[in-house]
């Protein structure tokens, strides 16, 4: 029941007071948001930046105009570094972020075809270093960066923009792509170390691709496959047992597999051909004081005739000098071998480089 004192007038006045806190409130929300509005539509971007970030007013309002902000510099600005100021805003979403560099990335691969941008030094290291960046947009990034050849080895931004896809629970749907393959290719070439900070089963598939859709070049990488997993099994196991560190588990492992390679001719001819390019060819096993080094030696050349024939004639070309080596003798215990096994009177070159070295 309403008191008999009470005054609908002062009800009414209350009334109209909140109406009008309550306009003044929104008028003021209003004002800004056209201000923002206008400085927007004037391509003064950075002045609306400034203005968004102090801005009081509802948190829905406020990411209404940062959504407006960033639409509008995609449509209208080319300037990196704008972007680059836009992504390190920590007021900003993941979505909006990401909307920034995907157009970031476009616009950075227009500048560098165009000469407008020649060198890593002209894009900010801020946003490169920044560890905030949505993996697939770093990694992004970092592949605009190789395939312009933006940076020099070791490549350290370019591995820091990539890595974290790498790394990632969908690392597979980025291991063996080119730019991630060719980097760190030039990288063991160079270094002997292969994907460091990369996960092991990201690493086994950089392998695989490099060894499959790559040539071996020298014995470096030969050799780093000896104490690799690879697809290429009967390689591995070749290459283990010419030259890589024998130790019992591993060598009865590859010793299995040379013994079901001499019913494999197809395999064998593969295996020649991919050992064909390795300058000098593997051969330290072959001389390296095993305590039955000759029955060793026979058996592993039993198995694999094409080796011995290929080791052999290539020692031979070398010795007569019918075929130029740039890097030298591409069989460097040939003469040791042939020295120390009279079991390889099998081989065709044998006598012949007998003579040579005058035995």
């Amino acid at each position: 029941m309403i008191s008999k004192d009470f005054n609908f007038r002062h009800l009414k006045y209350f009334y109209l007071f909140l109406c009008i806190v309550s306009a003044h409130i929104r008028c003021g929300e209003s004002s800004s948001g056209d201000m923002i509005k206008k400085l927007i539509k004037s391509n003064q971007f950075e002045k609306s930046q400034q203005f968004i970030r102090n801005y009081t007013a509802s948190a829905t309002s406020k990411k209404s105009l940062e959504n407006l902000l960033v639409n509008s510099v995609i449509k209208r600005s080319k300037k990196l570094s704008l972007y680059e100021n836009l992504v390190l805003n920590e007021d900003y979403s993941q979505k909006l972020k990401d909307k920034l560099l995907n157009q970031y990335v476009v616009l950075l691969t227009q500048k560098i075809k165009s000469k407008e941008i020649k060198a890593l030094s002209d894009i900010s290291n801020k946003i490169i270093k920044t560890q905030k960046i949505h993996f697939p947009k770093a990694f992004n990034l970092g592949e605009v960066i190789s395939k312009f050849e933006l940076e020099k080895f070791p490549y350290e931004l370019t591995k820091k923009l990539i890595e974290p896809a790498l790394n990632s629970s969908v690392y597979n749907m980025y291991c063996d792509l080119k730019v991630v393959t060719e980097l760190y290719l030039e990288i063991f070439n160079k270094t002997k170390k292969f994907a460091e900070n990369v996960n092991q089963n990201c690493r086994q598939e950089i392998l695989n691709s490099i060894s499959e859709k790559l040539p071996l070049e020298d014995s470096n990488f030969s050799k780093f496959l000896t104490s690799s997993n690879t697809n290429n099994k009967f390689l591995r196991s070749v290459l283990y047992l010419l030259d890589g560190e024998l130790e019992k588990n591993i060598f009865n492992q590859a010793w299995n597999e040379i013994l079901a390679l001499k019913k494999l001719p197809k395999k064998r001819k593969e295996i020649i051909e991919k050992i064909k390019k390795l300058d000098p060819i593997p051969d330290k096993n072959l001389y390296s004081n095993l305590k039955n080094q000759q029955v060793y030696n026979k058996k592993f050349f039993e198995n694999f005739p094409e080796f011995m024939n290929y080791y052999f004639q290539s020692c031979y070309q070398y010795l007569a000098g019918i075929k130029d080596f740039p890097r030298g003798n591409p069989t460097p215990n040939c003469n040791k071998i042939i020295k120390s096994d009279l079991e390889l009177s099998q081989s065709m070159y044998f006598e012949e480089i007998k003579k040579l070295l005058q035995i």
